[in-house]
């Protein structure tokens, strides 16, 4: 049985990850602890996946090295995933800027036999700054940081004490957290609202472990260097970090209460936070309010605390509309969810294309596929889920941008491995593939630069995708839209536009940026095909002309009505092959 799992929730930690493998790889004094590593990605867009599964191919045999996905966005939503999977009887976290010491693992393991009561214990934290602040700052921040150094012997944390510590190195006892901690913590981070911020869900979860009477312990032995990166010190985020701490204060003081004391509390502890406000306000001169960093931090947490029972009121409003709307719209969603997970952890993901073919017979331009995205059920490729099944679980915890990087990076791959065909001394016409994008990736700021560094390893990428965008999503943001299919197109990639239906508003988008392709629904030509001829002859578009697509055109009857309009190609079941094939096959 494993005793200890070393949990690693991360999010986008590509930069970082890397270090704190390889602290855990120098750990000593290991020969009679069994013990494994657990990766919980937290939905990443960038490569954590990667990294983890290359340290895997040579992580030494005497510990093991997991892999898990957590699709809801979140650090409570990571540590509780990391406690469903871990096998260890002790869980314990580091994230992903922590390094531990190098008997860090021995400690954990000492400490939890030795103490069978202690439902948790918390490391000493040592702060290493990029930029080292002043030394009256770093003192008054370094708590809100996770950096505390509580005594040279281990002690007791009791409930009287309110004194807790962070989640930053904590070595939690799994049967603990089963038994006392909710599936669903109230101070969670839902990643698609970003009015619900909180913080302090580790404090959270010691709270419910030391209510039932598990106890709580500071261990000096377990050492942890906290890698705190220069942005972490601008004002603004130091603000608002402590603006988060604040907001999640009242929770955090209710918590530990009996219901019955609470509406009594709630009252005392606003009127004394009034009370330390105005103590605030008329302690210190004006100018010092405004100019000091450390009284700016000073009056951000009183009042964050003070709004703390109104912010959250609001926040568990806001979540129960957002659970009763899941509901109604996904009602499976838990399922999807837990079969999206899989499919990262064990690559169940898989693509599809179907052919768009030509209805010119002398059309000597490149063939078009579209990517279609499937997710296995038993790994073998046979049997299959639509995108449509899952997607709008993934459209609804906004995970559609994770995917959508991992179908342009798996075309990308596949794209290399074809060999370059030639005709003489002419290279053949390579097939261009349609890839659709969500709207979190339209509004994604590091989307052109994720190309751009896919082009510098793969400069024969351009001309060879096209991304697909529905019609809704481009109209919804006519600025934001031009300036995306502008960067898109100058690093060399088409654009097609899905969807088309509402023609006064895409001669808006044209007039500022072409595209190259127009999909329209093969029943709606007859009755949309002036408007469409008048748009792919729009005059202000600089003079380019797209290329119209129908799609689902099914049967013989269809295909027949596409080419007596004079359509430029044609998509569906009725083109090319009765069914859609495997990338696989194709490049094959």
């Amino acid at each position: 049985m494993t005793l200890v799992t070393v949990a690693i929730p991360t999010f986008n930690g590509e930069q970082r990850l890397p270090q704190v493998l390889e602290c855990l790889l120098r750990q000593v004094n290991l020969e009679k602890i069994v013990w494994e590593v657990l990766v919980v990605d937290n939905n990443s867009t960038d490569a954590t996946a990667k990294i983890t599964r290359h340290y895997q191919q040579t992580w030494p045999s005497d510990s093991s090295l997991q892999y898990c996905f957590a699709a809801k966005q979140g650090a409570a939503f990571a540590r509780q995933k990391a406690i469903e999977v871990a096998q260890g009887d002790i869980v314990a976290f580091l994230d992903d800027d922590n390094l531990p010491a190098e008997n860090w693992v021995e400690q954990v393991a000492q400490f939890a036999i030795a103490h069978p009561q202690a439902g948790a214990f918390g490391s000493r934290i040592y702060g290493c700054f990029e930029v080292e602040p002043p030394q009256q700052i770093a003192e008054k921040i370094a708590p809100f940081l996770a950096i505390v150094n509580r005594g040279e012997e281990p002690h007791q944390y009791y409930a009287n004490q309110r004194v807790l510590p962070p989640g930053a190195g904590l070595a939690v006892r799994k049967q603990a957290w089963v038994e006392s901690v909710p599936a669903n913590l109230f101070l969670n981070y839902l990643g698609q609202c970003a009015n619900a911020n909180t913080a302090s869900e580790d404090l959270e979860v010691l709270i419910h472990i030391q209510k039932v009477g598990w106890q709580i312990w500071h261990n000096p032995a377990m050492v942890v260097y906290h890698q705190i990166a220069k942005e972490r010190l601008q004002e603004r985020n130091v603000l608002m970090l402590l603006r988060r701490i604040g907001l999640s204060r009242f929770h955090i003081r209710m918590l530990r209460y009996p219901l019955w004391q609470r509406p009594l509390l709630s009252v005392l502890h606003f009127l004394l936070d009034c009370a330390k406000l105005l103590v605030y306000y008329f302690s210190l001169p004006f100018d010092q309010q405004r100019s000091h960093f450390d009284h700016l931090c000073q009056r951000e947490y009183l009042w964050s605390s003070l709004l703390s029972p109104f912010f959250l009121i609001r926040k568990y409003q806001l979540e129960r509309k957002i659970a009763q709307k899941r509901q109604k719209n996904t009602p499976d969603h838990e399922f999807w969810l837990s079969k999206i997970s899989t499919a990262f952890e064990k690559q169940l993901f898989c693509l599809f294309v179907q052919p768009i073919k030509s209805l010119d017979a002398l059309n000597q331009e490149p063939c078009l596929v579209e990517v279609l995205l499937r997710l296995q059920v038993d790994g073998n490729g046979i049997s299959t889920f639509c995108a449509n099944d899952f997607m709008p679980t993934a459209v609804s915890f906004s995970l559609t941008q994770v995917i959508d990087r991992w179908v342009i990076e798996e075309v990308v791959r596949l794209i290399s491995t074809q060999p370059v065909k030639w005709s003489g001394q002419h290279r053949q016409t390579e097939p261009l593939y349609f890839v659709n994008l969500s709207e979190n990736s339209l509004k994604d700021e590091h989307f052109a630069k994720f190309l751009a560094k896919l082009l510098r390893y793969y400069p024969y990428l351009t001309h060879r995708i096209c991304f697909e965008i529905p019609e809704s999503v481009l109209l919804a943001d006519i600025n934001q839209s031009t300036q995306f299919i502008r960067e898109i197109r100058g690093l060399g990639f088409a654009i097609a536009i899905d969807k088309v239906s509402h023609f006064s508003g895409l001669k808006k988008l044209l007039q500022h940026t072409p595209v190259d392709y127009l999909k329209v629904d093969v029943h709606q030509l007859e009755e949309s095909y002036r408007d469409l001829i008048l748009l792919q002859r729009y005059p202000t578009n600089e003079g380019f002309c797209p290329k119209l697509i129908a799609i689902q055109v099914e049967n013989a009857a269809l295909v027949e009505k596409v080419q007596d309009l004079g359509i430029d190609y044609a998509q569906g079941y009725a083109i090319g092959v009765p069914h859609s094939l495997k990338i696989l096959d194709l490049v094959a």
